[in-house]
């Protein structure tokens, strides 16, 4: 009976709470936006005392394409993050969360461990962050090349 109510809980919360609709699916190949580096890839991470999971996300890029992430890498809590956001927060990999042209918008949704309730947040992404995400840094790397904030 559990199973059965976690099941329609999440078919609910798929059909009702985080729908986006269908975006072009064929990408432009002039985007001014075109990553040098081929795909960005984003996590999410929590203050350590605040654990959540993220069920669902959907990204709007700047060559008008949707991505649905029904699988998620996993989301992690950041022990450097006690009572204010660490300046310093890093994750070892991504696998599943990439996408190939900067993002316009996001939504995701997610759940709180702490109050047992459901979220969904959504972002809006200026010009000047995908102006950023194709522009190589003012560093290079250890080894000379060139870099970029791409996650």
């Amino acid at each position: 009976m559990e199973i059965t109510r976690l099941a329609a809980s999440l078919l609910a919360l798929t059909l009702v709470g985080c729908q986006s609709t269908a975006g072009n699916t064929h990408p432009d190949a002039s985007n001014p936006f075109s990553l040098p580096y081929g795909e960005w890839r984003f996590s999410f991470v929590t203050p350590q005392a605040l654990p959540a999971l993220v069920t669902f996300a959907s990204i709007l890029d700047t060559d008008d394409i949707v991505y649905q992430f029904n699988t998620l890498d996993g989301t992690q809590g950041n022990p450097d993050s006690v009572g204010e956001w660490s300046q310093h927060i890093r994750r070892s990999s991504v696998t599943w969360n990439k996408a190939k042209h900067p993002p316009k918008a996001m939504v995701f949704c997610w759940d709180s461990v702490i109050d047992m309730k459901v979220y969904e947040t959504s972002i809006s992404f200026p010009q000047s962050v995908w102006e950023k995400m194709i522009t190589p840094a003012d560093h290079k790397n250890r080894r000379g090349t060139e870099v970029y904030y791409d996650t």
